[in-house]
């Protein structure tokens, strides 16, 4: 598979502030690629210095075989970019945006307009003023807009902000349409649970560092076992028992006739055998494994919100 961005040791300093510290990743063919990372955590300025909107204190970027340094007007004509809202005209239409925006680049290709306007599913609205669309109506322009001139790139910031459940899907679907075409799509979000539904890779950051880069399946792999609840028939026995037996166990109880053990052992027979030999009945065993929200919140110190 052909690699359409190439970052390599990528960075940005202001004054003694390290934003971006040395990172490096890749993005393929047709690939979606999570670029996650907590709020502050210096995803969009990593987005900012891919679309030439910032340059780098050091490192090299690579679209499509460009140098965005040395041949940025060929690196940045196979990108499309939405960078936190897309900037829309509200007293024009629909389409009037896209046209506008179409002329910036050269001749108006209405072929290609009608191309767009059905592949973001605006086709009943477009001739309506911007001003009367919904949140996620100018998303969905504003990723029109980005596609007009049918980049192999597409660079997304945080694209589902203040959607609703409906509008997130079906940019979802939107998303996961274009990949199948052969767009390659970089979208940052600091949820997981918004990415996990449609990334092929990710790579998380947190201040300014590289984390990792993983599949989602090699990012479950690393989650835990990290609680076992046990059913039994007395709570209070069940406790004595392995408090007795077992003292180095963090038990608690919050309800009635389950015992929960946190971070429990990963061999269980020695503790099911104990509460077998103090005649206490298990009726049910759970076990607890983290998600991989809570492999992320481990990887990136948990919840901020900078």
């Amino acid at each position: 598979m052909s690699l359409v961005l190439e970052v390599n040791g990528l960075s940005k300093k202001i004054g003694e502030s390290m934003l971006v510290n040395k990172i490096s990743f890749s993005v393929q063919k047709g690939e979606i690629f999570g670029l996650l990372g907590p709020n502050g955590a210096g995803k969009t300025t990593t987005i900012r210095m891919l679309v030439g909107l910032a340059r780098s204190t050091e490192g090299t970027i690579s679209i499509c075989g460009h140098d965005i340094q040395r041949d940025h007007r060929n690196a940045l004509k196979n990108v499309g970019t939405i960078v936190e809202n897309p900037e829309l005209y509200p007293y024009l239409s629909g389409l009037e945006n896209l046209r506008q925006f179409a002329r910036l680049s050269g001749p108006i290709n209405e072929a290609r307009i009608a191309e767009i306007v059905k592949l973001v599913g605006l086709e009943e609205r477009i001739g309506e003023k911007v001003k009367r669309y919904s949140l996620g109506m100018r998303q969905r322009l504003g990723l029109g807009q980005a596609l007009l001139h049918n980049p192999a790139l597409l660079i997304l910031d945080e694209p589902t902000n203040g959607l609703d459940p409906s509008g997130i899907r079906e940019f979802r679907q939107l998303l996961l349409n274009l990949a199948k075409q052969g767009t390659s799509i970089l979208i940052s979000s600091h949820l997981l649970a918004e990415l996990e539904q449609i990334v092929d890779r990710v790579g998380v950051i947190h201040r300014g560092k590289w984390i990792t880069t993983a599949t989602l399946a090699e990012l479950s792999s690393q989650s835990k076992f990290n609680r076992l609840i046990l059913h039994v028939d007395s709570v209070d026995k069940a406790l004595l028992c392995l408090k007795t037996a077992h003292p180095e166990l963090e038990l608690r109880h919050e309800n009635l006739g389950q015992l929960i053990l946190e971070e429990p052992p990963k061999v269980l027979n020695p503790i099911l055998d104990s509460l077998l030999q103090a005649n206490v009945q298990i009726f049910k065993l759970e076990v607890q494994k983290s998600s991989l929200e809570d492999v992320f919140l481990t990887m990136t110190g948990g919840p901020e919100h900078a």
